[in-house]
Protein backbone atom coordinates (compact mmCIF):
# COMPACT_ATOMS: atom_id res chain seq x y z
CA UNK A 1 0.00 0.00 0.00
CA UNK A 2 1.26 3.48 -0.77
CA UNK A 3 2.47 5.49 2.20
CA UNK A 4 -0.29 8.02 2.81
CA UNK A 5 0.75 11.33 4.31
CA UNK A 6 -1.89 12.62 6.66
CA UNK A 7 -2.23 15.43 9.11
CA UNK A 8 -1.35 13.26 12.09
CA UNK A 9 1.78 11.48 10.94
CA UNK A 10 3.91 13.85 8.85
CA UNK A 11 6.47 15.92 10.77
CA UNK A 12 8.30 18.78 9.12
CA UNK A 13 11.96 19.58 9.91
CA UNK A 14 10.96 22.61 11.98
CA UNK A 15 8.62 20.44 14.04
CA UNK A 16 11.37 17.95 14.88
CA UNK A 17 12.98 20.37 17.35
CA UNK A 18 9.82 20.67 19.41
CA UNK A 19 8.84 17.59 21.43
CA UNK A 20 5.29 18.78 21.95
CA UNK A 21 4.67 19.06 18.22
CA UNK A 22 6.02 15.55 17.64
CA UNK A 23 3.07 14.02 19.45
CA UNK A 24 0.37 12.59 17.24
CA UNK A 25 -2.98 14.29 17.62
CA UNK A 26 -5.76 12.09 16.40
CA UNK A 27 -9.39 13.01 15.83
CA UNK A 28 -11.23 15.76 13.99
CA UNK A 29 -9.16 18.82 13.01
CA UNK A 30 -11.18 21.87 11.84
CA UNK A 31 -8.11 23.28 10.09
CA UNK A 32 -7.85 20.28 7.77
CA UNK A 33 -11.24 18.54 7.82
CA UNK A 34 -13.90 21.23 7.31
CA UNK A 35 -12.98 21.78 3.67
CA UNK A 36 -13.36 18.08 2.68
CA UNK A 37 -16.69 17.91 4.53
CA UNK A 38 -18.03 20.93 2.63
CA UNK A 39 -16.74 19.44 -0.61
CA UNK A 40 -18.48 16.14 0.15
CA UNK A 41 -21.82 17.97 0.43
CA UNK A 42 -21.20 19.85 -2.84
CA UNK A 43 -20.21 16.61 -4.61
CA UNK A 44 -23.33 14.80 -3.46
CA UNK A 45 -25.67 17.67 -4.43
CA UNK A 46 -24.13 18.33 -7.86
CA UNK A 47 -23.79 14.73 -9.00
CA UNK A 48 -27.21 13.74 -7.66
CA UNK A 49 -28.68 16.61 -9.68
CA UNK A 50 -26.94 15.35 -12.84
CA UNK A 51 -28.17 11.79 -12.32
CA UNK A 52 -31.69 13.06 -11.66
CA UNK A 53 -31.62 15.10 -14.89
CA UNK A 54 -30.43 12.17 -16.99
CA UNK A 55 -33.01 9.80 -15.49
CA UNK A 56 -35.89 12.28 -15.48
CA UNK A 57 -35.43 14.13 -18.79
CA UNK A 58 -36.01 11.94 -21.84
CA UNK A 59 -34.01 14.16 -24.21
CA UNK A 60 -30.89 13.63 -22.08
CA UNK A 61 -30.95 9.84 -22.42
CA UNK A 62 -28.29 9.74 -25.12
CA UNK A 63 -25.20 7.53 -25.26
CA UNK A 64 -22.88 10.46 -24.47
CA UNK A 65 -24.96 11.46 -21.46
CA UNK A 66 -25.20 7.83 -20.40
CA UNK A 67 -21.40 7.85 -20.10
CA UNK A 68 -21.56 11.17 -18.24
CA UNK A 69 -24.13 9.66 -15.88
CA UNK A 70 -21.73 6.82 -15.11
CA UNK A 71 -19.01 9.41 -14.50
CA UNK A 72 -21.36 11.31 -12.16
CA UNK A 73 -21.97 8.09 -10.22
CA UNK A 74 -18.20 7.58 -9.89
CA UNK A 75 -17.82 11.16 -8.66
CA UNK A 76 -20.69 10.62 -6.23
CA UNK A 77 -18.85 7.62 -4.76
CA UNK A 78 -15.72 9.73 -4.27
CA UNK A 79 -17.81 12.07 -2.11
CA UNK A 80 -19.56 9.25 -0.26
CA UNK A 81 -17.89 7.01 0.94
CA UNK A 82 -14.55 8.35 -0.35
CA UNK A 83 -14.21 11.53 1.74
CA UNK A 84 -15.66 10.07 5.00
CA UNK A 85 -13.19 7.17 4.79
CA UNK A 86 -10.35 9.59 4.13
CA UNK A 87 -11.28 11.63 7.21
CA UNK A 88 -11.67 8.46 9.28
CA UNK A 89 -8.18 7.33 8.24
CA UNK A 90 -6.70 10.69 9.23
CA UNK A 91 -8.57 10.75 12.52
CA UNK A 92 -8.10 7.25 13.91
CA UNK A 93 -5.13 5.85 11.90
CA UNK A 94 -6.74 2.40 11.75
CA UNK A 95 -4.81 0.15 9.39
CA UNK A 96 -7.79 -1.39 7.62
CA UNK A 97 -9.54 1.97 7.08
CA UNK A 98 -6.42 3.63 5.64
CA UNK A 99 -5.76 0.65 3.38
CA UNK A 100 -9.32 0.71 2.01
CA UNK A 101 -9.05 4.49 1.54
CA UNK A 102 -5.90 4.10 -0.57
CA UNK A 103 -7.51 1.42 -2.75
CA UNK A 104 -10.67 3.51 -3.27
CA UNK A 105 -8.66 6.64 -4.09
CA UNK A 106 -6.79 4.78 -6.81
CA UNK A 107 -10.03 3.25 -8.04
CA UNK A 108 -11.80 6.63 -8.33
CA UNK A 109 -8.90 8.28 -10.18
CA UNK A 110 -8.62 5.47 -12.75
CA UNK A 111 -12.40 5.35 -13.16
CA UNK A 112 -12.53 9.08 -13.93
CA UNK A 113 -9.83 8.97 -16.59
CA UNK A 114 -11.38 5.91 -18.29
CA UNK A 115 -14.72 7.70 -18.43
CA UNK A 116 -13.04 10.75 -19.97
CA UNK A 117 -11.45 8.52 -22.62
CA UNK A 118 -14.86 7.07 -23.50
CA UNK A 119 -16.36 10.56 -23.74
CA UNK A 120 -13.50 11.67 -26.01
CA UNK A 121 -13.97 8.69 -28.32
CA UNK A 122 -17.73 9.29 -28.42
CA UNK A 123 -17.27 12.94 -29.43
CA UNK A 124 -14.61 11.97 -31.98
CA UNK A 125 -16.97 9.50 -33.68
CA UNK A 126 -19.90 11.96 -33.47
CA UNK A 127 -17.96 14.65 -35.35
CA UNK A 128 -15.80 12.67 -37.76
CA UNK A 129 -18.32 9.88 -38.50
CA UNK A 130 -21.55 11.82 -38.13
CA UNK A 131 -23.50 9.82 -40.75
CA UNK A 132 -22.63 6.48 -39.16
CA UNK A 133 -22.67 7.63 -35.51
CA UNK A 134 -25.92 5.89 -34.52
CA UNK A 135 -24.76 2.57 -35.95
CA UNK A 136 -21.23 2.81 -34.55
CA UNK A 137 -22.12 4.08 -31.07
CA UNK A 138 -24.96 2.15 -29.45
CA UNK A 139 -26.12 1.83 -25.86
CA UNK A 140 -25.19 -1.85 -25.84
CA UNK A 141 -21.60 -1.03 -26.81
CA UNK A 142 -21.51 1.81 -24.28
CA UNK A 143 -22.70 -0.50 -21.48
CA UNK A 144 -20.03 -3.06 -22.38
CA UNK A 145 -17.26 -0.43 -22.43
CA UNK A 146 -18.44 1.10 -19.16
CA UNK A 147 -18.51 -2.33 -17.52
CA UNK A 148 -14.99 -2.94 -18.82
CA UNK A 149 -13.85 0.46 -17.48
CA UNK A 150 -15.28 -0.12 -14.01
CA UNK A 151 -13.77 -3.61 -13.92
CA UNK A 152 -10.35 -2.41 -15.11
CA UNK A 153 -10.31 0.37 -12.50
CA UNK A 154 -11.18 -2.11 -9.74
CA UNK A 155 -8.55 -4.60 -10.93
CA UNK A 156 -5.74 -2.02 -11.10
CA UNK A 157 -6.67 -0.61 -7.69
CA UNK A 158 -6.83 -4.04 -6.04
CA UNK A 159 -3.75 -5.57 -7.65
CA UNK A 160 -1.44 -3.83 -5.19
CA UNK A 161 -2.94 -5.98 -2.45
CA UNK A 162 -1.06 -8.93 -3.95
CA UNK A 163 2.19 -7.62 -2.40
CA UNK A 164 0.81 -5.29 0.29
CA UNK A 165 -2.05 -6.60 2.40
CA UNK A 166 -4.77 -4.74 4.24
CA UNK A 167 -3.06 -5.52 7.54
CA UNK A 168 0.05 -3.40 6.86
CA UNK A 169 0.60 -0.55 9.32
CA UNK A 170 0.26 2.77 7.48
CA UNK A 171 2.99 4.33 9.65
CA UNK A 172 5.39 1.46 9.07
CA UNK A 173 8.14 1.63 6.45
CA UNK A 174 8.11 -0.99 3.71
CA UNK A 175 10.92 -3.44 3.13
CA UNK A 176 13.10 -2.97 0.05
CA UNK A 177 11.22 -5.49 -2.10
CA UNK A 178 7.76 -4.07 -1.30
CA UNK A 179 8.99 -0.51 -1.76
CA UNK A 180 10.44 -1.35 -5.18
CA UNK A 181 7.18 -2.93 -6.31
CA UNK A 182 5.19 0.06 -5.06
CA UNK A 183 7.43 2.51 -6.96
CA UNK A 184 7.10 0.48 -10.16
CA UNK A 185 3.32 0.32 -9.62
CA UNK A 186 3.09 4.11 -9.26
CA UNK A 187 5.17 4.69 -12.40
CA UNK A 188 3.03 2.24 -14.39
CA UNK A 189 -0.21 3.89 -13.18
CA UNK A 190 1.06 7.35 -14.13
CA UNK A 191 2.09 6.08 -17.59
CA UNK A 192 -1.06 4.05 -18.31
CA UNK A 193 -3.67 6.30 -16.73
CA UNK A 194 -2.21 9.78 -17.19
CA UNK A 195 0.33 10.08 -19.98
CA UNK A 196 -1.14 7.67 -22.57
CA UNK A 197 -4.79 8.73 -22.01
CA UNK A 198 -3.84 12.40 -22.28
CA UNK A 199 -2.04 11.76 -25.57
CA UNK A 200 -5.06 9.82 -26.86
CA UNK A 201 -7.55 12.49 -25.75
CA UNK A 202 -5.42 15.29 -27.16
CA UNK A 203 -5.32 13.45 -30.50
CA UNK A 204 -9.13 12.97 -30.47
CA UNK A 205 -9.88 16.63 -29.76
CA UNK A 206 -7.31 17.85 -32.25
CA UNK A 207 -9.06 15.78 -34.92
CA UNK A 208 -12.43 17.11 -33.71
CA UNK A 209 -11.31 20.73 -34.08
CA UNK A 210 -9.94 20.07 -37.56
CA UNK A 211 -13.16 18.33 -38.64
CA UNK A 212 -15.35 21.11 -37.20
CA UNK A 213 -13.25 23.76 -38.88
CA UNK A 214 -13.68 22.06 -42.25
CA UNK A 215 -17.42 21.57 -41.69
CA UNK A 216 -17.93 25.20 -40.73
CA UNK A 217 -15.99 26.34 -43.76
CA UNK A 218 -18.19 24.22 -46.05
CA UNK A 219 -21.38 25.37 -44.32
CA UNK A 220 -20.50 29.05 -44.67
CA UNK A 221 -20.08 28.58 -48.41
CA UNK A 222 -23.35 26.74 -49.03
CA UNK A 223 -25.77 27.42 -46.15
CA UNK A 224 -26.66 30.65 -44.33
CA UNK A 225 -25.35 30.89 -40.79
CA UNK A 226 -28.90 31.00 -39.42
CA UNK A 227 -29.66 27.44 -40.49
CA UNK A 228 -29.95 24.76 -37.75
CA UNK A 229 -26.92 22.83 -39.05
CA UNK A 230 -24.71 25.78 -38.24
CA UNK A 231 -25.98 25.86 -34.68
CA UNK A 232 -25.50 22.12 -34.30
CA UNK A 233 -21.84 22.47 -35.27
CA UNK A 234 -21.50 25.33 -32.85
CA UNK A 235 -22.94 23.12 -30.12
CA UNK A 236 -20.50 20.34 -30.99
CA UNK A 237 -17.61 22.78 -30.73
CA UNK A 238 -18.85 24.02 -27.35
CA UNK A 239 -19.23 20.43 -26.16
CA UNK A 240 -15.66 19.66 -27.27
CA UNK A 241 -14.39 22.67 -25.29
CA UNK A 242 -16.36 21.47 -22.26
CA UNK A 243 -14.74 18.05 -22.34
CA UNK A 244 -11.29 19.57 -22.83
CA UNK A 245 -12.01 21.59 -19.69
CA UNK A 246 -12.85 18.36 -17.88
CA UNK A 247 -9.51 16.87 -18.94
CA UNK A 248 -7.65 19.98 -17.74
CA UNK A 249 -9.48 19.79 -14.40
CA UNK A 250 -8.56 16.12 -14.10
CA UNK A 251 -4.87 16.88 -14.68
CA UNK A 252 -4.92 19.72 -12.14
CA UNK A 253 -6.74 17.69 -9.51
CA UNK A 254 -5.22 14.21 -9.75
CA UNK A 255 -1.69 14.44 -11.16
CA UNK A 256 -0.30 16.29 -8.07
CA UNK A 257 -1.76 13.58 -5.82
CA UNK A 258 -0.03 10.76 -7.69
CA UNK A 259 3.19 12.73 -7.93
CA UNK A 260 3.27 13.36 -4.17
CA UNK A 261 2.59 9.67 -3.55
CA UNK A 262 5.58 8.83 -5.73
CA UNK A 263 7.63 11.46 -3.92
CA UNK A 264 6.87 9.76 -0.58
CA UNK A 265 7.70 6.36 -2.04
CA UNK A 266 11.13 7.70 -3.03
CA UNK A 267 11.74 8.91 0.53
CA UNK A 268 10.90 12.61 0.05
CA UNK A 269 14.13 13.11 -1.88
CA UNK A 270 12.91 15.95 -4.11
CA UNK A 271 11.33 18.43 -1.68
CA UNK A 272 9.81 18.79 1.77
CA UNK A 273 6.82 21.05 2.37
CA UNK A 274 4.86 22.11 5.45
CA UNK A 275 1.88 19.83 5.95
CA UNK A 276 -0.65 22.63 5.40
CA UNK A 277 0.92 23.50 2.02
CA UNK A 278 1.15 19.85 1.01
CA UNK A 279 -2.52 19.26 1.78
CA UNK A 280 -3.64 22.41 -0.04
CA UNK A 281 -1.58 21.76 -3.18
CA UNK A 282 -1.48 17.96 -3.47
CA UNK A 283 -4.27 16.28 -1.49
CA UNK A 284 -7.37 18.48 -1.46
CA UNK A 285 -7.48 19.22 -5.23
CA UNK A 286 -8.36 15.59 -5.97
CA UNK A 287 -11.70 16.09 -4.23
CA UNK A 288 -12.40 19.17 -6.37
CA UNK A 289 -12.51 17.03 -9.50
CA UNK A 290 -15.73 15.30 -8.44
CA UNK A 291 -17.39 18.66 -7.75
CA UNK A 292 -16.18 20.46 -10.90
CA UNK A 293 -17.07 17.74 -13.42
CA UNK A 294 -20.88 18.03 -13.04
CA UNK A 295 -20.69 21.82 -12.91
CA UNK A 296 -18.75 21.85 -16.17
CA UNK A 297 -21.13 19.81 -18.26
CA UNK A 298 -24.30 21.23 -16.73
CA UNK A 299 -23.13 24.81 -17.17
CA UNK A 300 -21.57 24.47 -20.64
CA UNK A 301 -23.23 21.49 -22.34
CA UNK A 302 -26.17 22.70 -24.39
CA UNK A 303 -28.62 19.84 -23.79
CA UNK A 304 -28.13 19.97 -20.01
CA UNK A 305 -28.66 23.73 -19.93
CA UNK A 306 -31.77 23.32 -22.05
CA UNK A 307 -33.13 20.62 -19.74
CA UNK A 308 -32.52 22.80 -16.68
CA UNK A 309 -34.30 25.73 -18.36
CA UNK A 310 -37.28 23.50 -19.21
CA UNK A 311 -37.51 22.26 -15.63
CA UNK A 312 -37.39 25.85 -14.40
CA UNK A 313 -40.10 26.78 -16.90
CA UNK A 314 -42.29 23.92 -15.70
CA UNK A 315 -41.86 24.97 -12.08
CA UNK A 316 -42.69 28.58 -12.92
CA UNK A 317 -45.70 27.38 -14.96
CA UNK A 318 -46.94 25.36 -12.00
CA UNK A 319 -46.58 28.37 -9.74
CA UNK A 320 -48.49 30.55 -12.18
CA UNK A 321 -51.24 27.97 -12.61
CA UNK A 322 -51.57 27.58 -8.85
CA UNK A 323 -51.71 31.39 -8.48
CA UNK A 324 -54.36 31.66 -11.21
CA UNK A 325 -56.44 28.88 -9.69
CA UNK A 326 -56.23 30.60 -6.31
CA UNK A 327 -57.31 33.88 -7.88
CA UNK A 328 -60.22 32.13 -9.61
CA UNK A 329 -61.28 30.53 -6.35
CA UNK A 330 -61.19 33.85 -4.55
CA UNK A 331 -63.07 35.46 -7.44
CA UNK A 332 -65.89 32.90 -7.19
CA UNK A 333 -66.12 33.25 -3.43
CA UNK A 334 -66.35 37.05 -3.38
CA UNK A 335 -68.17 39.32 -5.86
CA UNK A 336 -66.11 41.67 -7.92
CA UNK A 337 -65.75 45.29 -6.83
CA UNK A 338 -67.68 46.52 -9.90
CA UNK A 339 -70.66 44.32 -9.06
CA UNK A 340 -70.57 45.53 -5.49
CA UNK A 341 -70.78 49.12 -6.70
CA UNK A 342 -73.73 48.29 -8.95
CA UNK A 343 -75.82 46.97 -6.08
CA UNK A 344 -78.06 49.72 -4.73
CA UNK A 345 -78.50 50.13 -1.00
CA UNK A 346 -82.23 49.87 -0.17
CA UNK A 347 -83.83 53.03 1.25
CA UNK A 348 -85.88 52.83 4.43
Amino acid sequence: MNNTTNKNQKITPTDASDDDENEEILGFSPEYDIFPLVLAIVIVVCNTMVLRLIIGVKSLRTVANFILGSLAFSDLLSGVPGIPLYLACSAVQTTIICAITQVLTRFFSISVVLHLILVSIDRYVAVTRAMRYRSLVTKRKAIFLLFFGWTAAAFVALIQLSWVGLDVDVNEKFDAFTKKRSIIYDFVCIALFFILPLIAMAFCYWKIFIALKEQLRAIKKNIPASMPSYHSNKQERRAALTFIGMIAVYIFCWLPFFMINLQHQLGDEFFTLPISVEYALFYYPRFLNSALNPLLYVAFKHDFRQAVQKLRGKKQGKKRSSTLSLQNTIGRSFPAASSLRSVRTPSY
